[in-house]
C-alpha cells in the first residue's frame, strides 16, 4: 500500500499542529501514528515550499511568532527523513492538458499539482481538503482521467479512513 500525503499532514514535522474551530485536528502523535502503518508513505517536494512560505506570510503578519531557521532545519530534516520519500515536481513528465482541467475546478495549483502526481504514485491520497475530493469527485473528466491512470487509486479526506487501513 501507497499513501500520499497532502501538504497539511506535514506540518506537525515542523512543530506546526492544525487545528479546526478550537480543537486540535492533527499533530505529531497522529503523525506518528499514520508512520507506523506498515505501508510507503509519499509526499511531494513542493510540500516543503508550500509549509515554508505559508509559515513565513503568517509570521510576517504576526499571526505567528516561529523561529524561521528552527522550521527550515525541521524541512530539511524532514527531506532526508528514511521513513517519508520524496517525489520530486520537475522531473516527472506533467501530462498539461488534465493539469489545466485539475486547475478550472480547483483554484490552489499546488493542490492540483500534489494531487495530480499522488494518481501517479499511490494508491491513497490523504488530504484535508474536502473541496479538493468534491471538485475531483464531482468532474466527469477527472474521475475518468483517474479511473485510466490508476483505477484503484482514492482520495482519502478524514484520518478515520485511513486509521483503518
Amino acid at each position: 500500500m501507497i499513501l500520499f500525503l497532502d501538504t497539511s499532514y506535514l506540518f506537525p514535522y515542523v512543530g506546526i499542529d492544525l487545528y479546526d474551530d478550537g480543537k486540535k485536528k492533527w499533530n505529531l502523535v497522529d503523525l506518528k501514528k499514520l508512520m507506523k502503518l506498515d505501508c510507503e508513505i509519499l509526499y511531494c517536494d513542493l510540500s516543503l515550499f508550500e509549509i515554508y512560505a505559508k509559515l513565513l506570510k503568517l509570521t510576517i503578519k504576526g499571526i505567528l511568532n516561529l523561529n524561521l531557521d528552527e522550521i527550515h532545519s525541521n524541512l530539511v530534516l524532514l527531506s532526508k527523513s528514511s521513513r517519508l520519500t520524496k517525489v520530486e515536481f520537475l522531473p516527472q513528465i506533467l501530462e498539461q492538458n488534465i493539469l489545466k482541467k485539475l486547475r478550472k475546478i480547483h483554484p490552489d495549483t499546488l493542490d492540483v499539482i500534489i494531487f495530480y502526481l499522488s494518481v501517479g504514485f499511490a494508491d491513497y491520497f490523504l488530504t484535508m481538503d474536502d473541496t479538493l475530493k468534491n471538485a475531483i469527485s464531482s468532474s466527469k473528466i477527472c474521475m475518468e482521467w483517474i479511473n485510466n491512470q490508476n483505477s484503484q487509486f482514492q482520495i482519502l479526506v478524514n484520518k478515520k479512513h485511513f486509521e483503518k487501513l
